[in-house]
């Protein structure tokens, strides 16, 4: 099976490594760049699967983005796949050049994105041009694999049906991740020593600096708890063009009450999770926020925007976790104030976010998705001999 995808980020790379002991199927990867769009995000080559560079056409000499893609058809003529997994929906040479090889060699495709229905319905001024072909796109797959509810959803918005969607949620690197919270844990109370937060309820938030991810709104709702009195502490993980405006807003709170960490490397993540006491992710658009599987796994209870694709699937309000709509700064307020004061709540909502995420994976594992979706789409392709 081939796969054309964008970079190898330690996501991708550990969802397609899960997928080597899926039996019957082998995978090469067919890599649009090797470079990182977002410089926090790692590389990381699979481990298990084979994978390779597509040609590449730069339009500017030292620009990383935007790039072409050239001699796809080529490459997958080498290779002569029963199917192709396509990362996207309409907008990359290489999707264009995969779809155009499938219906050339009536060989059916399966589409995979990170569409979120929140994040579409929220974008202003959609062309209907790109409504267009994504809707043609998604009609002709043979199957789509979603990461979760949102992304059904966004998929249905283009007429997609029942029958094409298989849930293949995305996988991280999660025994590894484990491994490095249970060396860690122990050191808690160092590790808040070292922070200066001993006897302060902790609020983590991870991400880039960029406006869309409403880092803004938890200052907003962490300031007038500190200006209150509570003993509060916002850590903010990552860097970005926004460092300087957070700064700014960051100085109307108290002194040491928020605290803008820069970037941070995989164990310095693990170290702020397990420092902390609640996680927030505020985003105004975010396709899912793979964040809130780590937050998660580190048994922390939950307060996420509405527009976080990962929201209805790993939050259940009251069990685990806060759901508030984006960008209402009041609402994100009140839920923090009680979240803050109340210790027991925290405690049995970080217990409940670890059962809540492997009750996910037990029901839902990529390589089960995969798997049927896979199945389905080769059978389609046999019968019909396209890939519609």
């Amino acid at each position: 099976m081939g796969v054309v995808c964008d970079t190898p980020s330690i996501q991708l790379s550990a969802q397609y490594d899960v997928l080597a002991d899926l039996e019957g199927f082998e995978f090469q990867l067919l890599l649009r760049s090797s470079e990182q769009a977002n410089p926090a995000w790692r590389s990381r080559p699979p481990i298990r699967v084979g994978c390779e560079l597509l040609g590449q056409l730069r339009i500017l000499p030292q620009a990383t983005r935007p790039y072409l893609n050239t001699g796809v058809a080529r490459v997958l003529d080498r290779h002569d796949f029963d199917a192709v997994v396509i990362h996207g929906v309409y907008d990359n040479l290489a999707l264009w050049q995969a779809i155009h090889w499938c219906a050339r060699r009536k060989r059916p495709y399966l589409l995979r994105c990170d569409g979120n229905i929140k994040k579409e319905t929220d974008a202003p001024g959609a062309r209907r041009i790109r409504r267009w072909l994504a809707r043609m796109n998604i009609r002709r797959a043979a199957a789509l694999l979603c990461i979760g509810s949102q992304n059904r959803k966004y998929y249905e918005s283009f007429g997609a049906v029942e029958r094409q969607m298989f849930l293949a949620p995305w996988e991280i690197d999660y025994q590894d991740l484990q491994a490095q919270l249970e060396r860690a844990l122990p050191k808690r109370a160092e590790l808040r020593t070292a922070l200066g937060v001993d006897h302060r309820v902790v609020i983590a938030s991870v991400g880039r600096l960029v406006a869309s991810k409403g880092f803004q709104d938890v200052i907003a709702g962490v300031a007038p708890l500190a200006r209150g009195g509570l003993p509060v502490t916002l850590l903010i993980g990552g860097e970005g063009a926004y460092r300087r405006e957070l700064e700014g807003l960051a100085a109307g709170a108290p002194a040491g009450a928020i605290r803008l960490l820069g970037n941070l490397t995989r164990p310095a993540i693990v170290e702020l999770l397990v420092s902390s006491d609640v996680f927030v992710l505020a985003s105004h658009s975010e396709a899912w926020g793979l964040v809130v599987n780590e937050a998660a796994l580190a048994g922390l209870p939950l307060v996420v925007s509405d527009a976080v694709g990962a929201a209805p699937d790993l939050v259940i309000p009251g069990a685990n976790g806060l759901v508030f709509p984006a960008g209402d700064t009041q609402r994100l307020y009140e839920l923090l104030r009680e979240t803050v004061a109340r210790k027991e709540l925290r405690v049995s909502m970080g217990e409940a976010s670890r059962t809540i995420l492997a009750d996910w994976r037990r029901r839902f594992p990529a390589r089960e998705g995969y798997r049927l979706a896979l199945q389905h789409a080769l059978a389609s392709g046999a019968r019909e001999g396209s890939c519609a």
